[in-house]
């Protein structure tokens, strides 16, 4: 027989604990939700209509990549984590690993679409080869979120060295 008052005891705590975390999530959201929309205008109207149908179809060819190189790794790391049988460090050096060959296979497949002409589907008319790299690039940042931060950090770097050094130019500080 089920002791129905020592369950709801343990569903209860198991719910407390989890609050922090749901809060968290739903602060996040809420404040994603608006910089999504900002940041869609600012590039819409910083780079024009064409600019931006290019962009959207550069990421739009970067997802469709990404979910068919993917091969359900995010999940299987996961169940692997989970499971508690997984070698950390030797599963992190295979990610890695197995990113930049991502990321190879997804350059040699851009290559091969824009060599048989069917570029036009799948990349903006100008500048193809360009794009391939972006887009392969774009492939391992997204499957190796430290690597994605480390050079958010390195470029948000860059921005505010930049800004400093221009900051008599638009405020008028000397």
């Amino acid at each position: 027989m089920v002791n129905i008052a020592r369950f709801s005891r343990a569903f209860r705590l198991q719910a407390v604990s989890r609050l922090p975390q749901t809060v968290h999530t739903l602060g996040t959201n809420l404040i994603l939700i608006p910089i999504g929309i900002a940041s869609s205008v600012l590039i819409a109207r910083t780079i024009g209509p064409a600019g931006k149908g290019a962009f959207d179809l550069i990421i739009a060819t970067a997802t469709l990549l990404l979910m068919v190189l993917g091969f359900s790794l995010p999940a299987g790391v996961t169940y692997e984590v989970a499971r508690g049988d997984a070698n950390i460090p030797s599963l992190a050096r295979r990610l890695v690993l197995l990113a930049f060959a991502q990321a190879v296979a997804c350059g040699l497949i851009l290559l091969a679409v824009v060599q048989f002409g069917q570029a036009d589907r799948f990349l903006p008319p100008a500048a193809r080869n360009w794009w391939v790299l972006a887009i392969s690039v774009y492939l391992l940042l997204e499957t190796q979120p430290a690597v994605a931060i480390a050079l958010s950090l390195v470029l948000l770097a860059i921005s505010v060295v930049v800004l400093v050094s221009l900051r008599d130019r638009w405020f008028g500080v000397r």
